[in-house]
């Protein structure tokens, strides 16, 4: 293929045709390209030829065979900007998530969707533009790793116990219910009971019963009855 597209090929290489196919096929495993890209390369250095007819290295070969990021759906720089700020904006409360074209968007959206509020528009678009430029460089050598979205948030389940048994208050059963009402309402009555009653023992002697009521008089008023 190279001796027929290429016209230098033969004179540059001839006999030691072997050990430059082996230095090719180094340089392809090492970039990670199959029979897919191979195809690939071999077809772009056909549509070259009639542009460059020389020999391209093992480098720029394997580069050939890497695919563009219009044949893997990847959208330019500003569209993938765009869907992070929309998914960020108008679609942030959507019940649905953002419809990304394309993991790249995803992955940008994941690492700095939320500095759009936290940083200035140009240190955001920065930040954004790294991670655009390294995602599309993982994703052409075929190295871009499956997007998987965040551990959603685990809710706990509704309680619908009545507030003071998720306070830690017990639920009285009917019996329990009636003795604590009765226990309540016996030292009501009680009370009221010894609210009523006259404390004659702090009157002194004579009150209350008390036969000496002359001796209780003269202490009270402190003369003798007549």
């Amino acid at each position: 293929m190279f001796s027929l597209y290429c016209v230098d090929y033969a004179a540059r290489f001839g006999e030691h045709s072997d050990d430059v196919m082996r230095e090719y096929a180094k340089l392809l495993i090492h970039h990670k390209i199959g029979r897919i890209g191979l195809r690939r390369g071999i077809n772009r250095l056909r549509l070259r030829a009639s542009e460059n007819k020389f020999t391209p290295n093992p480098a720029e070969f394997a580069e050939l065979c890497k695919p563009t990021i219009q044949e893997l759906g990847i959208p330019d720089l500003e569209t993938a900007t765009h869907e992070v700020r929309e998914a960020r904006t108008t679609w942030r409360h959507s019940k649905t998530p953002y419809p990304f074209s394309h993991d790249v968007c995803r992955f940008i959206d994941q690492r700095v969707g939320y500095d759009l509020y936290q940083t200035s528009e140009r240190e955001w678009r920065q930040r954004a533009s790294r991670e655009y430029h390294y995602l599309v460089k993982q994703a052409v050598a075929g190295q871009l790793p499956s997007f998987r979205n965040a551990l959603p948030h685990k809710s706990e389940p509704e309680d619908n116990r009545p507030m003071y048994e998720r306070l830690g208050y017990k639920t009285l059963s009917r019996e329990e219910s009636r003795a604590v009402i009765d226990s309540v309402l016996k030292r009501k009555r009680t009370d009221n009971t010894d609210r009523g009653r006259v404390g004659t023992s702090r009157l002194g002697p004579g009150i209350a019963g008390s036969s000496n009521v002359s001796t209780t008089t003269e202490q009270m008023t402190g003369s003798k009855p007549e």
